[in-house]
């Protein structure tokens, strides 16, 4: 499908307009159109690879990211916290 995998980090994928994060059984798609992403996900439900597609990246590993002003992003993981 056009990814290669990152040097830097092995669980990052890149491809021209989709970029992959894998880890374990949770995978993440960034892409400035929904479209590229779709695509990839027929391409993968093609090769018959169950998915369960969520609207928002909340629930990442247990994560919770925030878009903030100027571009910044937070992320927390209070319910792993909370857990520890």
């Amino acid at each position: 499908m056009g990814f290669k995998q990152s040097e830097a980090d092995p669980c990052l994928f890149i491809s021209e307009k989709v970029i992959c994060l894998v880890y374990v059984d949770d995978t993440l798609f960034f892409s400035p159109y929904v479209s590229d992403i779709d695509r990839i996900l027929e391409k993968l439900k093609g090769l018959k690879i169950e998915l369960n597609v969520e609207d928002d990246v909340a629930g990442f590993l247990g994560a919770l990211i925030k878009k903030l002003d100027e571009g910044r992003i937070e992320l927390t993981q209070t319910g792993l916290i909370k857990r520890i």
